[in-house]
């Protein structure tokens, strides 16, 4: 408890706050700084970069999935600095993070109060950095997790927005509509329209945010089924414009396209339109022709086992936020904290996408909500396990990274 009562204490010297996350990705990052590239896929990238400069071969070669990460990190590191260029690559990765998890506070701090932001800005800060070498990699998931994460935020500022009635004007001297104060013309003017101004602009941000994850790496395109599903289907059915009984099968369509879509890229290398041609059967051929369910789904639970393990007080308080909102059908205390769940477990099945190239990196897209979402539990629940969890949570956070964070401190210096 003393530990959350100092981030509670940093509500009133947030520039404190902002530089101990800052502080926190750094630490438990720094050892990216000696290392050129920690899995296959830096590996690959860098290869890719030498063969460019020797022009054996060109940018357009380069795989799909991998393009944004690529041309705005890897190329134009290596090219102002060839033989230090993963330094800088790593420092981008860094501030990253670091971003990644100010919008995690935001968040937070919007849906509920400071402590529950900081508390889940501060998983989000260690915890990415705090597992197998793969997490301490320049992947896709960190990246895309940046665009994902604002875009969240300003969703919520987006569903948060009071709606103004455009004013009617009555013998062009008075306006009426239907708010609690009377206002001039000129005040009823400005707040429509400023109403309107709000409302376009966090869309337009929003939009701008799903086509970066789209670029950073292909895999983000899930954020744009979300947006679809969440807009065009979930909120409706949150504000009881329709029943559940239609809710739950659109929800399993948009999820099954969600699926067979991004199943059809990893196994092709692009998207393959035919999938579409279902009396052709080129879905199921498309999907179970290379998918091996008796190597994936060991492998699966293998690595969730051991980040349920290591990350302990995160998997657990999320496991028990999900029955109470599967328990009350689906819906959260706002449609912005809907949203968070919503997308946890968008970001959670695409990991079912990827049985071809299954690696620990996948689950990296959850991190965001899976933080935000635990830390709302611990924060908010008073009692039975989480209580337990509350009480020790710098134990469980501080213990397992401080663990890794030393393990790799010890590859740098015995390699």
């Amino acid at each position: 408890m003393k530990f959350l009562s100092f981030i509670s204490n940093l509500e009133n010297r947030k520039f404190i706050f902002i530089i101990i996350i800052f502080l926190s990705v750094f630490v438990f990052r720094f050892p990216t700084l000696f290392t050129n590239f920690y899995d296959t896929d830096e590996l690959y990238k860098i290869i890719h970069i030498d063969e460019i400069f020797a022009e054996k071969m060109s940018c357009s070669d380069f795989s799909i999935s991998d393009q944004g990460v690529f041309y705005y990190i890897f190329q134009p590191s290596y090219s102002f600095s060839p033989e230090s260029g993963y330094i800088f690559v790593h420092i981008i990765t860094i501030l990253i993070i670091f971003f990644t998890s100010f919008f995690i506070y935001l968040i937070g701090s919007k849906l509920y109060d400071f402590t529950t932001g900081a508390v889940a800005s501060l998983f989000y800060s260690i915890l990415i950095s705090s597992f197998c070498l793969e997490y301490l990699a320049t992947s896709g998931e960190i990246i895309f997790n940046l665009a994902i994460t604002a875009g969240l935020f300003f969703l919520i500022v987006f569903l948060s927005i009071r709606r103004v009635p455009k004013p009617v004007s009555k013998d062009n001297d008075e306006i009426d509509y239907v708010i609690p104060c009377q206002f001039s013309k000129q005040m009823a003017l400005f707040s429509y329209y400023n109403y309107r101004i709000k409302k376009c602009s966090t869309i337009i941000i929003i939009v701008i945010m799903s086509i970066g994850a789209a670029i950073t790496d292909f895999q983000g395109v899930f954020f744009f089924f979300f947006l679809i599903y969440f807009l065009f289907i979930y909120y409706p059915y949150y504000e009881n414009r329709f029943a559940i009984r239609y809710f739950l099968p659109l929800t399993a369509i948009i999820v099954l396209l969600l699926m067979l879509f991004l199943f059809n890229l990893y196994s092709r290398g692009y998207y393959n339109s035919n999938i579409l041609i279902i009396p052709k059967g080129k879905i199921f051929f498309d999907c179970l022709q290379e998918y091996n369910l008796f190597s994936f789904f060991p492998g699966y639970i293998y690595q969730l086992g051991l980040l349920v393990i290591f990350h302990f007080v995160l998997w657990i308080p999320v496991c028990v936020y999900f029955y109470s909102f599967i328990k009350n059908r689906f819906m959260a205390n706002t449609g912005g904290e809907s949203a968070i769940a919503l997308i946890f477990v968008f970001a959670f099945l695409v990991m079912f996408c990827n049985a071809i190239h299954q690696n620990f990196q996948n689950l990296q897209a959850t991190y965001p909500s899976l933080c935000v979402l635990s830390s709302i539990v611990l924060m908010k629940l008073k009692t039975g396990s989480m209580l337990f969890i509350k009480n020790r949570i710098a134990y469980f956070l501080f213990i397992p990274s401080i663990f890794f964070l030393i393990w790799n401190i010890m590859g740098l210096i015995f390699r």
